[in-house]
């Protein structure tokens, strides 16, 4: 098994094939107030197993075009084939990495891959100055949301129609998960300084 960066080149058209299934979600709770908006995020057992089957495109020309240099791709081969991929890449408008797309094959899952490609952007994001390690996931994606968490990221944001008109009614919300890897503090006189995290 080892790591490589892949040409872009010669993954230009590669699809990966995601598929999850999971017992349970995260119901989202929407309710507006006369003081404002409250958003809650619900452990919630399924009636009927989650089961999701898509496949998207390892890299697509948005991701190059938001990322500052454009994006980077790595895989893990293991007996020659490329078994897990990870396409990441440092927003041009801010200090963030973003991980577009991360997948291990699910021949080859709970063999700690995961764990390595995540390492590898965190490694990334420090060599290019970023604060954090941003991705997106959705509220039904359960093994997904614990495996991020496990290796610290944490709830940031969400999107309550990214997908189509009634994602909350549908439970498959965008959320947006961040781990991050400095703190920026500020002294008295504005001047900013940054702590890197373990």
């Amino acid at each position: 098994m080892k790591m490589i960066e892949l040409k872009k080149e010669d993954y230009n058209n590669v699809k990966l094939h995601y598929r999850y299934i999971s017992d349970k979600y995260y119901k989202v709770i929407y309710t507006q107030t006369n003081n404002g908006w409250n958003i809650q995020f619900k452990l919630t057992q399924s009636e009927n197993k989650i089961i999701k089957d898509y496949e998207e495109p390892l890299i697509e020309d948005w991701m190059e075009e938001e990322s500052e240099n454009g994006c980077q791709i790595f895989g893990i081969e293991d007996d020659g084939n490329i078994v897990a991929w990870l396409t990441i890449g440092k927003e041009s408008w801010s200090d963030r990495l973003r991980i577009y797309e991360l997948l291990v094959h699910e021949d080859h899952r709970k063999k700690g891959y995961g764990k390595l490609l995540v390492q590898k952007a965190k490694e990334i994001a420090k060599e290019k100055r970023c604060y954090c390690v941003i991705l997106e996931t959705q509220t039904n994606n359960y093994n997904a949301i614990e495996f991020y968490k496990k290796y610290g990221f944490k709830l940031f944001g969400c999107d309550l129609n990214c997908y189509q008109y009634n994602d909350i009614k549908r439970n498959e919300v965008r959320i947006d998960m961040v781990c991050y890897l400095t703190q920026v503090s500020q002294v008295a006189d504005g001047t900013e300084f940054r702590v890197n995290l373990k």
